[in-house]
């Protein structure tokens, strides 16, 4: 099993994806959180901290499937990775914002210059992660947006 800042890298043991585990919120039910990334063991362990905040979460792998999320759903929060297949996150970052102006964007990336790209190129982003994610200040941060 693979650890990296209290976040667990093993699909058949969700409980372990996260260390200190709290019941759900009901205040935050409601709130969409769509998580772009194509590394299924972070989705799932993403989708599972979250939920269990109370969350609800879907996830997209790809670009164009993110697109097409936020063309049929309205989300709070979009967690986007930095390296996606075909298309980078400040990229789709800008596509998102022509669709939904009023989403609120998070990038996670484990390249130091992402983060400049994406304040050099003017994207409203509300937080930068690098990996790895301490879950903990990704949930505060969440909470603070809803």
């Amino acid at each position: 099993m693979k650890q990296e800042s209290n976040v667990f890298m093993d699909r058949n043991k969700k409980e372990s994806c996260f260390r200190n585990r709290s019941r759900a919120s009901e205040a935050y039910v409601n709130r969409n959180i769509l998580i772009v990334d194509d590394d299924d063991d972070i989705v799932d362990c993403f989708k599972y901290i979250f939920e269990r905040e109370g969350f609800k979460t879907e996830s997209a792998q790809s670009p164009d499937e993110a697109l097409d999320k936020v063309r049929a759903s309205k989300y709070v929060i979009a967690i986007l990775d930095y390296v996606l297949p075909n298309m980078k996150g400040d990229e789709l970052a800008e596509k998102l914002l022509k669709i939904d102006d009023s989403i609120n964007l998070i990038f996670i990336s484990g390249y130091i210059d992402a983060e400049e790209t994406i304040y050099r190129k003017g994207i409203n982003a509300y937080r930068f992660f690098m990996k790895p994610i301490n879950p903990e200040k990704l949930i505060e941060a969440i909470k603070l947006i809803t």
